[in-house]
């Protein structure tokens, strides 16, 4: 909670609201993309949270099934 999101050009891109940096899944709102520099790092995959409407499936789906299950 609270870490940024890589940049491409390997700074901080945006602070997310939820991070999973082992599944490079973020969570943030639009309106932290306000003065944003470039764009997230290759590999992320950002939800936003005007766009989850309170369903954790998108999450989920991005976070897909857990390596270490096999």
């Amino acid at each position: 909670v609270g870490c940024d999101i890589p940049a491409a050009n390997g700074g901080a891109w945006v602070e997310a609201e939820l991070l999973w940096e082992e599944r490079r899944v973020a969570v943030t709102a639009r309106e932290a993309l306000a003065g944003a520099p470039g764009r997230p790092a290759d590999g992320w995959t950002v939800l936003f949270l005007e766009d989850l409407d309170d369903d954790p499936a998108p999450v989920l789906a991005a976070l897909g099934p857990d390596p270490e299950d096999g």
